[in-house]
């Protein structure tokens, strides 16, 4: 039962009413297994002013104590734990819809979220075609322009004119220059500012396939 302290004065009547508590367990796994000293947050939308938080042990394990099971005779199914995976290069995942007792295994995935991804297209907004002669390099620099690679051939030659950037910081934003090779009146480069884990189309301010 979820423990309470309640203060009377000698003559006055009280009631009290324990409340059915139990635990809500887990274990939080990175690319490379088991994290520890991650922020987990439990709260529930019945209870608004229902918070607890926790950190993960060496094992990434995890484990709220004194969760009601019911609220005003109702029985709870609606909790939702939040695993803050910021300060580990992880984007914040969360499980709804949970009962006290409930154990889970949250995997975090960054795969996602350390690319840039999405389509290239010409002024007319028609893709590269595949088989021809046309290929573009894509050099990435940060924010504030410091350069950090260089993808050769980086847009795809089968006529879906789509490209794919790697190993990117989560949560970052990167200048890609692309440099058109072939077709006509391209600029000799364009770029534009991208956020990682999203899909873009980019589309030649000039030039055509």
């Amino acid at each position: 039962y979820q423990k309470e302290q309640v203060d009377v004065t000698i003559g006055e009547d009280m009631i009290i009413t324990l409340l059915q508590a139990g635990n809500i367990t887990g274990q939080v796994l990175g690319e490379n297994g088991e994290l520890e000293g991650v922020l987990i947050e439990l709260e529930s939308e019945s209870m608004p002013n229902f918070y607890l938080n926790v950190i993960t042990d060496l094992d990434g394990r995890f484990t709220f104590n004194q969760v009601p099971i019911e609220y005003n005779g109702v029985t709870l199914s609606d909790y939702i734990v939040t695993v803050n995976g910021d300060d580990f290069g992880y984007p914040n995942q969360t499980k709804a819809q949970l009962k006290s007792g409930a154990s889970v295994v949250i995997t975090l995935d960054r795969s996602s979220q350390s690319q840039i991804k999405g389509t290239v297209l010409d002024f007319k907004e028609k893709p590269m075609p595949s088989g021809g002669e046309n290929y573009v390099t894509i050099k990435v620099y940060t924010e504030d322009f410091k350069f950090v690679k260089t993808v050769s051939n980086a847009v795809s030659t089968d006529g879906s004119s789509t490209f794919q950037i790697d190993g990117l910081t989560p949560g970052l934003s990167y200048n890609l220059a692309f440099y058109p090779y072939g077709g006509n009146n391209f600029p000799s480069f364009d770029f534009h500012l991208f956020e990682t884990g999203k899909t873009y189309t980019f589309i030649f301010k000039q030039g055509t396939w």
